[in-house]
């Protein structure tokens, strides 16, 4: 059918560009199963095929699924291509297959692979931090914790603080007893719900003031507050404290 070929076609032209045109940015929307994992991978083969380093690449996904399955693809298309041979995904930026110079530039990469950043984006960012933990102000043994384990992380602290501020002993404002006191059904969850926008509010206002900067606006403040945790909430009901 012609309406069928011409869709073909047009498929075939845009997986082309998206392969080859290595000097434009370019946004690929398409969808789930269509194949959008091999053209990027086939992408960045292209890319070292030309000569680009793979220390100069960074391709970043949103899971460590995807980001293990995008670097799995890259590997052997690169160590096909360095031995002679196009995957079919790369047939069309391939049709003759690789000339002698792309053969040498890829032979290259796949002996320094390991320097190619291919993970989520907060492993790049973690790749960023790690040579300059003092400039930075993170432990330089610090890791990335998975989602699980960061909510454990996030629940335990909760309560050591809250057991400090409710025991009596502590001096206070009374804001968190004021909300056990008054709010039905379950305070701690609306605690909780409030120390994580604190934390999320903080984070983008250091992001925009320099990383360990004091940020006085907003809806919270860095620097001082709830023990156990460096943030406190700087306004409840909409008011500023």
């Amino acid at each position: 059918m012609p309406e069928i070929d011409a869709l073909i076609q047009a498929d075939e032209a845009s997986r082309r560009r998206a392969l080859t045109d290595l000097d434009a940015t370019l946004l690929v929307e398409a969808g789930a199963g269509s194949g959008k994992t091999s053209v990027l991978a086939g992408r960045i083969a292209m890319l070292l095929a030309a000569g680009r380093p793979p220390g100069s690449i960074a391709a970043i996904s949103f899971t460590e699924a995807s980001a293990s399955e995008l670097r799995e693809r890259v590997d052997r298309f690169v160590l096909a291509l360095s031995q002679g041979e196009v995957p079919h995904d790369l047939a069309i930026a391939f049709p003759h297959g690789p000339d002698a110079a792309e053969l040498e530039a890829l032979s290259r990469a796949a002996a320094r692979i390991d320097a190619l950043a291919c993970t989520t984006i907060h492993g790049f960012c973690r790749m960023l931090l790690a040579p300059w933990p003092v400039e930075a102000r993170i432990d330089p043994g610090a890791s990335v914790t998975d989602r699980e384990e960061a909510v454990l992380l996030f629940d335990e602290t909760l309560r050591e603080v809250l057991r400090e501020r409710l025991n009596g002993d502590a001096s206070d404002d009374g804001v968190l007893a004021a909300l056990f006191l008054s709010e039905e059904g379950t305070p701690e969850d609306l605690i909780a719900e409030l120390a994580r926008k604190a934390q999320a509010v903080s984070w983008r206002d250091a992001a925009a003031g320099g990383v360990g900067g004091c940020r006085q606006g907003g809806v919270a403040r860095r620097c001082g507050g709830v023990p156990g945790l460096p943030w406190r909430a700087a306004s409840l009901r909409g008011g500023n404290r």
